[in-house]
């Protein structure tokens, strides 16, 4: 009946945040990815991460 409205977050991040931020997530994906769960909106933050 009604459409789901998206609601978008920007944050601004320094280098340094950014970075340990794309760590982070690697390491995450990697232990999801470990215990055989689906990766693909993991992989879409650390490729939005990567721009």
């Amino acid at each position: 009946m009604f459409g789901k409205k998206k609601n978008k977050v920007r944050l601004e991040l320094t280098h340094e945040e950014k970075r340990y931020l794309f760590q982070i997530m690697v390491w995450f994906r990697n232990k999801v990815l470990s215990e055989g769960g689906p990766t693909e909106d993991i992989d879409g933050v650390i490729l939005k991460l990567a721009r």
